[in-house]
């Protein structure tokens, strides 16, 4: 029999990521009363030698997957969640923190250029945007100096790459290469000096530890979300303490769902009993390599620094990537070369790798074409192969070859990545203007809820071509904000 639990008046979060975290602190900020309800799995915990968490999908597409210490970040989601795939790269989080513990930290700049398909504007989320970057590096965004923008003037300064300006077409499409043909750049916030905490990159573990200090603050862990039931003012959470083999059905009155796009739209789907067809938005992406004859290329592209990022602007859609130099550290997360001696590693490094390069490449949601069918509570994936010649693509890649090819660099091939594989997806429940089931309004309010938030990615109602993090948290604060601005009203 399960044990039924009263949360009254409390506001619910549901998941311990980013996006929980970050709405938490600013509930309890507001003098609210916060549960977060979670499964909390940690890497200590004993459940991961059990079968249900033996499940652990195909992790060749990054090496931030191959840190075994981390695996418990993704341990048991698919398995557990009954989440079946075709052609789709589907991960997860069960643990304490979410996905935040394998982030590779990525925080791109928004562009005016993003949000020509969102019902808002850029000038209506920037201020969260710049709360989101100050809080995650401890740096005013305005006061921000990006290392790899700073070094690559500082050198276009010296007209030693000035001849690059002039082999960029005023007429074409794709103005803004970076930095190899133009003198515009990227924000790489990766790079920036305080972003790191204790060599370590932000979590939301850390986060959710101070919270757990607080009065107002209640964190339930070990729960499992079997389901959420519409009751006429409140709702029932129905969770499964697996450790402790224990049912039990939660009472709350608000909910914020900050379980991710895959977990959120199971419960959502199955709360409203909703079968068909739902869009999985993603940002299809390609990785590269090549040779080079420079054996210069510190100086040549990456002028000293370990990678740069690129961005390639036409009409409304931004592509952008990485290119990164060949060492035998990016090879030991995939091949052999991990049981080499450290001597053959550095001559390796320093004799053969510096001929070689690898990188990454990615779309916006507009090139996406994935789906979730939902029938009798079955979740299915489906994603479909990329394809390289739909418009422009052919000619942005084209473009990017091309301008390496003319500093020396050759890209020996363009290989499309599986979809998912960028683990930058959502757009499942989009906000909109005009919400259908399925769908939230403005206010980030399931359609026909009155009171249950969709707080990830789940409610972005396009991925522009970069990775969303930042964008996702600002958009969660932003709904949060209005929440709290209405709650005073009235």
């Amino acid at each position: 029999m399960s044990k039924k639990i009263d949360l009254g008046e409390s506001l619910v979060v549901l998941g311990s990521g980013l996006n929980g975290t970050f709405i938490s602190e600013r509930l309890i900020k507001a003098d609210k009363k916060v549960v977060m309800i979670d499964f909390g799995l940690d890497n200590n915990s004993e459940l991961l030698n059990s079968y249900d968490f033996n499940d652990s999908p195909n992790l060749n597409f990054s090496p931030k997957y191959k840190i075994k210490e981390k695996a418990f970040s993704y341990a048991g989601f698919n398995k557990l969640m009954q989440i079946k795939t075709k052609n789709f790269f589907s991960i997860g989080s069960l643990a304490k923190g979410g996905l935040s513990n394998i982030w590779g930290g990525g925080l791109e700049m928004i562009e005016r250029e993003d949000f020509s398909n969102f019902p808002y504007s850029i000038e209506e989320i920037m201020p969260f945007f710049e709360k989101v970057i100050k809080r995650i590096t401890g740096q005013d965004l305005n006061k921000i100096i990006d290392p790899e923008e700073t070094k690559v003037k500082e050198i276009l300064d010296k007209n030693r790459f000035r001849e690059l300006k002039d082999k960029v077409d005023p007429d074409n499409d794709f103005r803004e290469l970076i930095p190899i043909i133009a003198i515009n750049f990227s924000k790489n916030l990766s790079n920036l000096k305080n972003f790191k905490k204790n060599n370590e990159i932000f979590n939301a573990k850390d986060s959710l530890n101070d919270l757990i200090k607080l009065d107002n603050f209640e964190y339930l862990e070990s729960n499992f979300i079997e389901k959420i039931i519409k009751k006429e003012n409140s709702y029932e959470i129905h969770t499964n303490d697996l450790k402790n083999i224990e049912k039990r059905i939660y009472k709350a009155r608000y909910i914020f769902s900050c379980l991710g796009p895959l977990s959120t739209t199971k419960i959502v789907a199955e709360m409203e009993n909703f079968s068909g067809k739902l869009k999985l938005l993603n940002t299809p992406s390609f990785k590269f390599f090549g040779i080079t004859r420079n054996s210069d290329s510190e100086n040549r592209i990456f002028f000293g620094l370990p990678f740069l990022n690129f961005l390639i602007k036409n009409e409304n859609n931004n592509f952008s990537g990485g290119i990164f130099k060949l060492n035998s550290q990016i090879l030991n997360l995939f091949l052999i070369t991990k049981f080499f001696p450290k001597f053959f590693k550095n001559i390796l490094d320093k004799y053969i790798f510096k001929f070689f390069f690898v990188g990454n490449f990615y779309c916006s949601s507009n090139f996406s074409d994935n789906t979730i069918s939902i029938k009798n509570k079955n979740f299915f994936i489906e994603g479909k192969k990329f394809k390289r010649n739909k418009k422009p693509i052919p000619k942005v890649l084209s473009l990017l070859k091309n301008s390496l090819r003319s500093k020396g660099f050759y890209v020996i091939k363009f290989k499309s990545s599986i979809p998912g594989s960028d683990v930058h997806y959502g757009g499942t429940i989009p906000i909109s203007q005009e919400p259908k089931c399925m769908q939230c309004d403005l206010n980030g309010r399931l359609k026909n809820h009155k009171n249950f938030y969709i707080t990830d990615s789940s409610s972005l109602n396009f991925l522009p071509g970069k990775g969303n993090t930042a964008l996702s948290l600002s958009q969660s604060l932003m709904i949060v904000e209005k929440f709290i601005k209405r709650d005073l009203a009235d």
